[in-house]
């Protein structure tokens, strides 16, 4: 129903939006500020799952999400976009032009959408990309060493998981179990799934620069959401056209993308993986494998892989899609393991 579909629909904006605020306030120091963001993005969730019929107007979502997309505007505006960032006066000010220009997408999004207004959001956020990388310069972060001297060893044929590190923090750092680290050497090699150091490759290798790929990851992933949305009614903005806006302008993305953290490259798994399920779902299985060896952790995500499927479920329709992406992972694990 329309109701409920309303408060679903709210309620996930609102916790999505309340997830990055609470990202932008711990900045890797807990606090109670922090703390209620996340808090709240936790029980706007909960509501979203369990979508009770409250008498809330159809348009509720739409101006959610245009009131989640100011705030995280504001956000961005209050403190740099990253850490090491070498931003000078004439930068900050083409920053904030780009923030305007955010706001005024917004704006003509919601008074009269028409067919450019997708590509015109992510022709912005590229180009918030291509400023961000200029002036970030390289982090000083173990995972930023990794991803660039394994992409570098590929690039001569080498094992990237046959690497040693140097330990940047030093022999008595927290960031490591006793014996992981000797005379300042790592005693490990690359410590991703190889279809993330596949994905890195291309932007170390044209650019210089593996974070051009994680960047492009988050463009793609943002594209997902808004190719996923229903085309717009006369002088109405669609939801999923705003949701994306929220992902892409959530305020701690560029910041992600400095550190050399790879969640961008699972966002662009997880909307490949949604779309094909909608719109190619033969191909599932095979997009389904591709996610699930991006990052460690996606294993957890396995629990969930019946919601893409048709129902009824049936365990000849699981094993189908089981055993086809259990190929997928072996084909891209065998080459590194041999």
């Amino acid at each position: 129903p329309a109701m409920t579909r309303a408060v679903r629909q709210t309620a996930w904006l609102l916790a999505a939006g309340s997830l990055g605020l609470a990202l932008q306030a711990y900045d890797a120091s807990p606090n109670p500020t922090a703390m209620a963001w996340l808090t709240a993005a936790i029980l706007a969730t909960l509501v979203g799952l369990l979508s009770p019929a409250w008498p809330l107007p159809t348009a509720t979502p739409r101006w959610t999400a245009a009131v989640v997309v100011l705030v995280q505007v504001a956000a961005y505006l209050s403190r740099e976009p990253g850490k090491h960032l070498d931003i000078a006066a004439a930068t900050s000010k083409s920053f904030h032009l780009g923030m305007a220009a955010a706001v005024a997408w917004l704006a003509s999004a919601l008074w009269r959408p028409t067919r450019w207004h997708r590509p015109a959001l992510l022709g912005l956020m590229a180009l918030f990309g291509v400023w961000f990388l200029r002036h970030s310069p390289r982090p000083q972060i173990d995972v930023y060493e990794f991803q660039d001297l394994a992409c570098k060893a590929l690039a001569d044929g080498r094992n990237p998981y046959a690497l040693r590190y140097t330990n940047i923090y030093g022999d008595a750092s927290p960031f490591y179990a006793p014996g992981l680290s000797v005379n300042g050497v790592l005693q490990f090699g690359f410590i991703y799934p190889p279809l993330t150091l596949l994905l890195d490759w291309p932007g170390w290798w044209l650019f210089g620069d593996f974070r051009a790929a994680l960047w492009l990851g988050f463009l793609l992933a943002g594209a997902g959401a808004l190719w996923l949305a229903s085309p717009p009614q006369p002088k109405t903005a669609p939801v999923g056209w705003l949701a994306a806006a929220v992902l892409l302008l959530t305020p701690r993305g560029l910041f992600i993308v400095e550190q050399g953290w790879t969640e961008p490259l699972v966002l662009t798994g997880l909307a490949a993986t949604l779309w094909t399920a909608r719109h190619r779902p033969q191909a599932l299985p095979w997009v389904l494998g591709l996610f699930l060896q991006i990052k460690q952790y996606l294993v957890l995500a396995v629990p969930l892989v019946p919601l893409l499927l048709p129902r009824p479920w049936s365990w000849r329709q699981l094993w189908a899609v089981t055993w086809r992406a259990l190929t997928v992972v072996a084909v891209l694990n065998l080459p590194f393991v041999l």
